[in-house]
């Protein structure tokens, strides 16, 4: 898909719920400060140590050791190796008194860690609205954005946080913001079958065709996750069935692709046009039978519409593609369904040709008893048992006993 793939933006959720925080030597912090617990003070070990056990504490919500860090010299804005402020291990967490205690010691409330995300970022990744409306008050704007142009309103949408997204537009957030792959928030929620949150979001206005970039939609996002429900909220909220993306591709073309068989069903149901083509002239059925999904193959043949012998690109029919790369199943469903067994395709090949030159030999037996011509010759004169002697001989099959003598 243009822009980001859902399996991208999936580890790209997931970044932040990394459970263990390390040091820049890459293990895991430890309790290199103590507390000395007959005289209640502080052991102190370099600074490092210093600010490696602040963010210790704060994770752990522990308010008293984060004072008397502070009181011993430890800085608010301390990092570590990824740049994680104690505002934004606070701020993820919800803990909204340590957040405002940090802050009136000086934290720094727009602080950016080296993922660029800011501290109101990680409240709305985490749905803590108490301490995302203390940072927006504090002076952090809902619009801001990482260097990958993802806002908090993209973070809230991606999880499902309703209370933060509706907090986030009442302090004017853009509910059209893209981010770097051009996915608006509506994206995020549909990629991620937040159902409430695509509700809301269109009924704010948010377009169902609202487009990314190369006019990746919405729908396209969910139909490459397989999120039935999200898919069927946006087609009863108008969502245009037939949209192509820059490439040229449906909703429709992507879950065939996949092998999606309820979101092909689904689709068909909203009257999807099984015949759009790619700018690779490719359809639907092109796509199911090269991938080798049968069910799906089933489900596009059952269109009284669908053209099984539509040519793409490179004037090849689903058949070709199916033979070529040895889909017995697919092939005689294809044939079954009135695909031309002798189609001349690509330099003049047939399905057999294609076959016998990958040595499919179940296929090459299947397209010969349907009545595929084994005599015909491709623009370089070839039959198909001549591009079969070309091959090493598999299990004691030659090109004679399979397609006979031309």
């Amino acid at each position: 898909m243009t822009g980001m793939r859902v399996e991208e933006a999936e580890l790209q959720r997931r970044w932040m719920v990394l459970a263990e925080e390390r040091t820049p030597e890459g293990h895991q912090a430890g309790n290199v400060c103590k507390v000395d617990s007959k005289e209640k003070t502080l052991i102190l070990g370099p600074a490092q140590e210093r600010w490696e056990e602040l963010h210790r504490a704060t994770q752990n919500s522990n308010v008293y050791l984060v004072k008397q860090l502070l009181q011993q010299g430890a800085g608010t804005e301390c990092r570590d190796e990824n740049g994680w402020t104690p505002l934004h291990l606070a701020s993820l967490n919800g803990y909204a008194t340590l957040v405002k205690f940090l802050i009136q010691r000086g934290a720094v409330v727009h602080a950016q860690n080296r993922a660029s995300y800011t501290p109101l970022h990680h409240a709305a990744w985490s749905g803590h609205t108490q301490v995302a409306d203390f940072l927006l008050t504090r002076g952090t704007p809902a619009t801001v954005a990482t260097k990958g142009g993802l806002t908090p309103l993209h973070c809230a949408a991606a999880n499902g946080h309703i209370l933060m997204v509706e907090l986030l537009l009442r302090q004017g957030a853009d509910i059209a913001a893209v981010d770097a792959s051009r996915w608006t928030c509506l994206h995020w929620a549909a990629a991620n079958n937040q159902l409430h949150i695509v509700d809301l979001l269109i009924s704010q206005g948010a377009g169902p065709d609202l487009g990314s970039e190369g006019g990746v939609t919405p729908l396209h996002t969910a139909a490459e996750a397989g999120r039935i429900e999200a898919l069927r909220l946006l087609l009863d909220k108008g969502a245009n069935v037939d949209a192509q993306d820059g490439l040229g591709r449906t909703p429709l073309s992507i879950a065939s692709n996949n092998g999606n068989q309820e979101v092909v069903k689904l689709l068909l149901q909203a009257k999807a046009d099984v015949n759009i083509t790619d700018h690779y002239g490719c359809s639907a059925l092109h796509k199911a039978a090269t991938a080798g999904h049968l069910p799906v193959i089933c489900l596009l043949v059952g269109d009284s519409t669908a053209g099984v012998n539509e040519r793409d690109g490179q004037n090849l029919t689903p058949l070709h593609r199916a033979a070529g790369c040895g889909h017995v199943d697919i092939t005689r469903c294809l044939l079954d369904h009135g695909a031309d067994v002798n189609a001349a395709g690509w330099l003049g090949k047939t399905p057999l040709h294609l076959a016998a030159e990958k040595g499919h030999y179940p296929v090459m037996d299947l397209l010969l008893t349907k009545g595929a011509d084994h005599t015909l010759r491709s623009w370089w004169k070839e039959t198909a048992k001549e591009l079969l002697s070309e091959r090493p001989s598999s299990g004691g099959l030659t090109g004679q006993r399979i397609v006979g003598t031309p």
